[in-house]
């Protein structure tokens, strides 16, 4: 015991006499008390990166405010929660990540506002992702909806669009609800999308959807509103393929 204790008082005798550093002030008198090392600020802990996008975004916590630019000073475009107003899942889109000059992440996100193509920005720790590998191409002149997961072809059917005085718009979009609709022109099924049209026949009018119809002879035709019509059968199957946030590609 004696041994050990001698050995210690060695050490530490070493540690404190040893010379400082090359270059160093001496200094006399007793050895200052260090700054306390600050403490962690919670709300700045930001998640892993994410595996990959886009990525399917919902609201974690109370509220999320999406801004202008990945800062907390920027505008604020809108004030998020995780349930929308007639009580479904707030649904976004998260496409990139950034992090401020303090070091906090922030992913950039697809709105479903107008104009068509709106971003928005929200702190990484309002947002929690899940990955999303299915997604929807829609082209116009062809008049046809294809389903892809990965570089799987899992569906391609033919569709009715936009007339001319309501086209169906171009661009990047998500599906943002799911749902069995009351009324018979909206077929057996029906997908909400952040799109809008300049008319369309979607509850409410200017929201874009991909849905069934009661009238199959006018597929592939531009006769709609600005929404996707597809058959009965084919929306039965998107049904079963089609996530909540799915990417949607719109084009010529």
């Amino acid at each position: 015991m004696l041994a050990r204790l001698g050995a210690l008082i060695a050490v530490t005798a070493a540690v404190h006499l040893a010379p400082p550093p090359a270059g160093a002030a001496a200094q006399s008198g007793p050895s200052p008390t260090p700054p306390a090392a600050p403490k962690p600020d919670p709300s700045a802990q930001t998640p892993a990166r994410a595996r990959q996008f886009p990525a399917v975004a919902l609201v974690s916590g109370e509220f999320a405010p999406v801004r202008s630019a990945p800062r907390g000073s920027a505008r604020q475009l809108q004030l998020l929660r995780p349930l929308r107003p007639d009580a479904r899942l707030q649904v976004l889109l998260a496409v990139a990540e950034r992090r401020d000059g303090i070091g906090r992440l922030w992913y950039k996100v697809r709105l479903q506002r107008r104009p068509n193509g709106t971003h928005g920005w929200v702190r990484a720790t309002r947002l929690h992702l899940r990955e999303v590998r299915t997604r929807i191409i829609v082209r116009r002149r062809a008049r046809t909806l294809t389903v892809r997961r990965g570089r799987r072809v899992l569906l391609r059917t033919r569709v009715a669009v936009g007339a001319s005085n309501a086209p169906t718009p171009l661009g990047s979009f998500f599906v943002t609800a799911r749902f069995r609709p009351d009324l018979r022109y909206l077929g057996a099924y029906a997908f909400e999308t952040s799109a809008f049209s300049r008319l369309s026949d979607w509850p409410g009018g200017g929201i874009v959807g991909i849905h069934g119809t009661d009238q199959p002879e006018l597929l592939g035709r531009a006769v709609s509103h600005g929404c996707i019509r597809v058959s009965n059968r084919a929306v039965r199957q998107l049904r079963r393929l089609i996530p909540l946030g799915a990417p949607i590609s719109i084009r010529r």
